[in-house]
């Protein structure tokens, strides 16, 4: 694990941002600036609520009997086709993913056929995140229910 820090245009930051350099993924949220306080000081907490989510995510997948699983951000073919490779292995039941790829300028939102079962891929406005409709759009047809105890 280390620090790393994010160029905010000089804004002061209120969490540190935290690299870990064996999954490299960012936690920018979970470390918050604490004066004379290093930040692993915090790192008990934030790894138990980690394993926490870990697990009951997977108590989640292993008792449901449909997900689907939403990503925004862009991804190739063989990227896809890897993460179905690896949920397939994990999951019993049936999924699908989608990916919400943004793209800047983008009016309209475009579906994209890559022809893999279980995929789907939208191209969407990169300010779709706060945008209803366009999640309205994307999640039309579909229905929430509780599958897992």
């Amino acid at each position: 694990m280390e620090m790393v820090f994010s160029d905010e245009g000089g804004k002061q930051q209120n969490a540190h941002f935290i690299q870990d350099t064996y999954y490299n993924i960012i936690s920018v949220h979970d470390f918050p600036i604490i004066p004379n306080q290093h930040w692993t000081h915090l790192y008990p907490a934030y790894k138990e609520k980690l394993n926490y989510r870990i697990n009951k995510f997977i108590e989640i997948i292993s008792n449901s009997n449909s997900i689907l699983f939403v990503r925004w951000g862009a991804v190739s073919v063989r990227e896809a086709v890897e993460l179905q490779s690896v949920l397939s292995e994990m999951i019993q039941g049936k999924f699908n993913i989608l990916f919400l790829d943004p793209i800047a300028g983008l009016k309209d939102i475009n579906e994209i056929d890559w022809g893999i079962k279980g995929i789907c891929t939208v191209q969407v406005p990169s300010d779709g995140p706060n945008d209803d409709s366009m999640w309205d759009y994307v999640y039309n047809g579909l229905t929430l229910t509780k599958t897992y105890s």
